[in-house]
């Protein structure tokens, strides 16, 4: 979907549903026959990811537009990525930095002052070298407390996400991937200052 991320991509799926499971803090979960949470086994390029105390948030710190593709498996799966698959996996791919568009720019505003701004650009450099740029900020402009009891009706955030992914690529044909990822995501659900979540850095 072009607003959202990756928990709000899976909305028009009929094979994956996602609930909220705090709806105070906004995390939400996914569900597949029938079960949620840690059955499903989520990878992030054929790597497990999304474990733990990060499992309820990570599907929003990811914006669907750094992605390149989703695939979705049902029922148990192979032992080769992980043995944590019970209902299905959900693998995703992100652009690639031999990505053919140099500039990706996309901005989205709701009704409710949800806004999500994202900018992918992809760099070739040489004929060895090339390089991804992700970057992306969302969060809700203004916040309503309709029923006047001193919590919010959507929690306030901001999150803050980057992402540069390398690539080299030898006329031998060896290759080397890296790249680093820094996170920045504060949340708050009452009429009070916010709670502040630390830089998290992916490499």
């Amino acid at each position: 979907m072009a607003c959202c991320n990756l928990a709000d991509s899976f909305e028009n799926s009929a094979s994956v549903t996602v609930g909220y499971s705090d709806a105070v803090t906004g995390a939400r979960q996914i569900r597949i026959l029938g079960l949620s949470g840690v059955y499903t086994q989520m990878l992030d390029e054929n790597r497990p990811a999304m474990r733990g105390i990060a499992a309820p948030f990570e599907l929003s710190y990811v914006p669907g537009q750094w992605l390149e593709s989703i695939q979705v498996s049902k029922g148990l799966s192979t032992v080769v990525n992980g043995v944590e698959s019970i209902t299905g996996q959900i693998n995703t791919e992100y652009r690639k930095p031999t990505d053919e568009k140099p500039l990706f720019v996309n901005l989205s505003a709701m009704n409710d002052t949800k806004t999500d701004v994202n900018i992918a650009s992809s760099l070739q450099m040489g004929d060895s070298w090339s390089t991804v740029i992700l970057g992306h900020i969302s969060g809700n402009l203004k916040t309503f407390d309709h029923n006047h009891d001193s919590f919010r009706d959507d929690p306030q955030m901001l999150q803050f996400n980057f992402a540069n992914r390398w690539l080299y690529y030898s006329p031998t044909g060896i290759q080397l991937r890296f790249g680093s990822r820094a996170l920045q995501d504060s949340r708050s659900d009452r009429r009070t200052p916010s709670s502040q979540y630390g830089w998290v850095i992916h490499s």
